[in-house]
Protein backbone atom coordinates (compact mmCIF):
# COMPACT_ATOMS: atom_id res chain seq x y z
CA UNK A 1 0.00 0.00 0.00
CA UNK A 2 1.02 3.74 -0.53
CA UNK A 3 -1.09 5.85 1.31
CA UNK A 4 -4.50 4.30 -0.24
CA UNK A 5 -3.36 2.94 -2.84
CA UNK A 6 -3.13 -0.74 -3.32
CA UNK A 7 0.03 -1.70 -5.70
CA UNK A 8 0.04 -5.37 -5.04
CA UNK A 9 -1.66 -8.57 -4.13
CA UNK A 10 0.91 -10.93 -4.03
CA UNK A 11 2.69 -10.90 -7.31
CA UNK A 12 -0.80 -9.28 -9.11
CA UNK A 13 -0.01 -5.80 -9.83
CA UNK A 14 -2.94 -3.08 -9.30
CA UNK A 15 -1.80 -0.51 -10.38
CA UNK A 16 -0.41 0.19 -14.22
CA UNK A 17 3.54 1.57 -13.25
CA UNK A 18 6.38 -0.07 -14.88
CA UNK A 19 8.87 1.08 -13.00
CA UNK A 20 7.31 -0.93 -10.02
CA UNK A 21 7.97 -4.41 -9.28
CA UNK A 22 8.44 -7.49 -7.06
CA UNK A 23 12.20 -8.61 -6.43
CA UNK A 24 11.34 -11.60 -5.13
CA UNK A 25 8.95 -14.36 -5.83
CA UNK A 26 7.20 -14.21 -2.32
CA UNK A 27 6.30 -10.57 -2.82
CA UNK A 28 8.78 -9.53 0.23
CA UNK A 29 10.47 -6.45 -1.54
CA UNK A 30 8.98 -3.77 -3.88
CA UNK A 31 11.39 -2.39 -6.43
CA UNK A 32 10.46 1.18 -7.40
CA UNK A 33 12.61 2.38 -10.39
CA UNK A 34 13.77 5.69 -11.70
CA UNK A 35 12.39 7.55 -9.17
CA UNK A 36 10.55 10.95 -8.94
CA UNK A 37 9.50 13.04 -6.53
CA UNK A 38 6.05 12.10 -6.70
CA UNK A 39 7.10 8.55 -5.55
CA UNK A 40 7.77 10.28 -1.89
CA UNK A 41 5.28 8.20 0.54
CA UNK A 42 4.34 6.06 2.95
CA UNK A 43 4.66 2.34 1.62
CA UNK A 44 2.91 -0.46 3.86
CA UNK A 45 3.19 -3.90 3.38
CA UNK A 46 0.52 -6.37 4.93
CA UNK A 47 1.51 -10.19 5.71
CA UNK A 48 -1.42 -12.40 6.02
CA UNK A 49 -0.64 -15.08 9.19
CA UNK A 50 -2.88 -16.02 11.73
CA UNK A 51 -3.45 -11.58 11.89
CA UNK A 52 -2.78 -9.34 9.81
CA UNK A 53 0.83 -8.17 10.14
CA UNK A 54 1.62 -4.49 9.16
CA UNK A 55 5.32 -3.51 8.51
CA UNK A 56 5.68 0.45 7.38
CA UNK A 57 8.15 2.36 4.87
CA UNK A 58 8.55 5.71 4.50
CA UNK A 59 10.12 6.79 1.38
CA UNK A 60 11.73 10.43 1.01
CA UNK A 61 12.47 11.56 -2.56
CA UNK A 62 15.71 13.73 -2.54
CA UNK A 63 15.34 16.83 -4.91
CA UNK A 64 18.76 16.04 -6.41
CA UNK A 65 20.48 19.27 -8.05
CA UNK A 66 21.49 18.48 -11.52
CA UNK A 67 22.33 19.60 -14.98
CA UNK A 68 22.12 18.73 -18.52
CA UNK A 69 22.28 19.95 -21.71
CA UNK A 70 20.13 21.14 -24.14
CA UNK A 71 20.12 19.50 -26.98
CA UNK A 72 21.01 15.76 -24.86
CA UNK A 73 23.88 14.94 -27.13
CA UNK A 74 25.89 17.86 -26.52
CA UNK A 75 26.37 18.74 -29.97
CA UNK A 76 25.43 21.48 -32.32
CA UNK A 77 26.82 21.93 -36.01
CA UNK A 78 26.23 25.02 -37.55
CA UNK A 79 27.12 26.38 -41.66
CA UNK A 80 29.69 29.17 -41.40
CA UNK A 81 27.93 32.65 -41.15
CA UNK A 82 24.96 30.43 -39.77
CA UNK A 83 23.48 30.98 -36.50
CA UNK A 84 22.47 28.59 -33.84
CA UNK A 85 21.37 28.31 -30.12
CA UNK A 86 21.84 25.48 -27.24
CA UNK A 87 20.88 25.84 -23.69
CA UNK A 88 21.45 24.02 -20.40
CA UNK A 89 18.64 23.09 -17.81
CA UNK A 90 18.78 22.41 -13.74
CA UNK A 91 17.04 20.30 -11.56
CA UNK A 92 16.44 20.69 -8.48
CA UNK A 93 15.24 24.24 -7.27
CA UNK A 94 16.73 27.58 -8.47
CA UNK A 95 20.32 28.33 -9.93
CA UNK A 96 22.74 30.80 -11.23
CA UNK A 97 23.81 30.65 -14.89
CA UNK A 98 27.55 31.20 -15.61
CA UNK A 99 28.52 30.60 -19.03
CA UNK A 100 32.12 30.51 -20.11
CA UNK A 101 34.27 29.48 -23.39
CA UNK A 102 37.67 27.41 -23.48
CA UNK A 103 37.98 28.63 -19.34
CA UNK A 104 36.92 32.31 -19.81
CA UNK A 105 33.83 34.03 -19.52
CA UNK A 106 32.46 35.64 -22.66
CA UNK A 107 29.80 38.75 -22.76
CA UNK A 108 27.03 39.08 -25.12
CA UNK A 109 28.79 40.98 -27.64
CA UNK A 110 29.60 40.67 -31.61
CA UNK A 111 28.22 36.79 -32.63
CA UNK A 112 27.08 35.75 -29.13
CA UNK A 113 24.01 36.75 -26.83
CA UNK A 114 22.78 34.59 -23.78
CA UNK A 115 20.59 35.28 -21.46
CA UNK A 116 20.15 33.09 -18.54
CA UNK A 117 20.29 29.38 -19.85
CA UNK A 118 20.65 30.29 -23.55
CA UNK A 119 23.22 31.00 -26.01
CA UNK A 120 22.71 32.04 -29.43
CA UNK A 121 25.36 32.36 -31.83
CA UNK A 122 24.73 34.66 -35.15
CA UNK A 123 27.25 35.43 -37.99
CA UNK A 124 28.91 32.32 -37.30
CA UNK A 125 33.21 32.26 -37.67
CA UNK A 126 35.32 29.11 -37.95
CA UNK A 127 36.78 31.34 -34.54
CA UNK A 128 33.69 30.02 -32.72
CA UNK A 129 34.38 26.71 -32.54
CA UNK A 130 35.09 25.06 -29.38
CA UNK A 131 33.78 23.91 -26.26
CA UNK A 132 31.12 26.30 -24.56
CA UNK A 133 30.26 25.39 -20.62
CA UNK A 134 27.36 25.80 -18.39
CA UNK A 135 27.67 26.29 -14.79
CA UNK A 136 24.86 26.23 -12.56
CA UNK A 137 25.38 27.00 -8.80
CA UNK A 138 22.85 26.21 -5.83
CA UNK A 139 21.92 29.13 -3.52
CA UNK A 140 23.69 26.62 -1.20
CA UNK A 141 26.76 27.07 -3.35
CA UNK A 142 26.82 23.78 -5.30
CA UNK A 143 28.49 23.62 -8.65
CA UNK A 144 27.73 21.31 -11.79
CA UNK A 145 29.04 22.05 -15.46
CA UNK A 146 27.72 20.57 -18.53
CA UNK A 147 29.34 21.64 -21.80
CA UNK A 148 28.68 21.75 -25.53
CA UNK A 149 30.52 21.46 -28.59
CA UNK A 150 29.96 23.68 -31.18
CA UNK A 151 31.21 22.77 -34.91
CA UNK A 152 31.63 25.05 -37.77
CA UNK A 153 30.86 23.70 -41.16
CA UNK A 154 32.84 24.92 -43.74
CA UNK A 155 34.20 24.17 -47.31
CA UNK A 156 37.44 22.54 -47.74
CA UNK A 157 40.30 24.43 -48.90
CA UNK A 158 44.24 23.43 -49.20
CA UNK A 159 46.32 26.25 -47.40
CA UNK A 160 49.71 25.12 -49.01
CA UNK A 161 50.59 24.81 -52.61
CA UNK A 162 54.13 24.74 -52.30
CA UNK A 163 55.97 22.09 -54.08
CA UNK A 164 58.49 20.14 -52.04
CA UNK A 165 61.39 17.71 -52.82
CA UNK A 166 62.77 15.86 -50.65
CA UNK A 167 65.39 13.54 -49.65
CA UNK A 168 66.32 10.99 -47.30
CA UNK A 169 68.31 7.59 -46.57
CA UNK A 170 67.55 4.24 -47.16
CA UNK A 171 66.34 2.68 -43.64
CA UNK A 172 65.35 6.62 -42.61
CA UNK A 173 61.59 8.13 -42.13
CA UNK A 174 60.74 11.09 -44.02
CA UNK A 175 56.78 12.72 -43.75
CA UNK A 176 55.25 14.24 -46.66
CA UNK A 177 52.19 16.82 -45.56
CA UNK A 178 49.43 18.09 -47.88
CA UNK A 179 47.93 21.19 -45.27
CA UNK A 180 44.18 21.31 -46.09
CA UNK A 181 41.07 22.35 -43.82
CA UNK A 182 37.54 21.94 -43.54
CA UNK A 183 34.50 21.24 -41.75
CA UNK A 184 33.90 18.18 -42.13
CA UNK A 185 37.59 16.68 -42.23
CA UNK A 186 37.81 16.58 -46.12
CA UNK A 187 39.34 13.18 -47.46
CA UNK A 188 43.24 13.47 -48.99
CA UNK A 189 43.86 10.73 -51.58
CA UNK A 190 47.83 10.29 -52.24
CA UNK A 191 49.58 8.90 -55.23
CA UNK A 192 52.81 7.83 -56.03
CA UNK A 193 54.41 8.09 -59.87
CA UNK A 194 50.72 8.12 -60.99
CA UNK A 195 49.21 5.21 -59.40
CA UNK A 196 46.55 5.46 -56.33
CA UNK A 197 46.26 4.89 -53.08
CA UNK A 198 43.57 6.08 -50.75
CA UNK A 199 44.99 6.29 -47.26
CA UNK A 200 42.63 7.04 -44.37
CA UNK A 201 45.12 9.84 -43.06
CA UNK A 202 46.35 12.70 -43.85
CA UNK A 203 49.86 12.07 -43.86
CA UNK A 204 52.18 9.32 -45.84
CA UNK A 205 55.28 7.74 -43.97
Amino acid sequence: MKGDTMLFTGSVSHKEDTRLELAKEDGSNLLIRDLIEDDSGQYECRIMVEKVVRVRHTLIVANIFSIHTDPAEAMVSVPLRGQTRFGCKTSGGQAEIQWTRDGGKFSSTGSYNHQGDQVELVNVTIEDAGYYYCTAISPEGERKTASVQVKVMFPADILSLEKHTLQSGRGFETEITCVVTGEPRPRVMWYKDGQAGIYNSHKIT
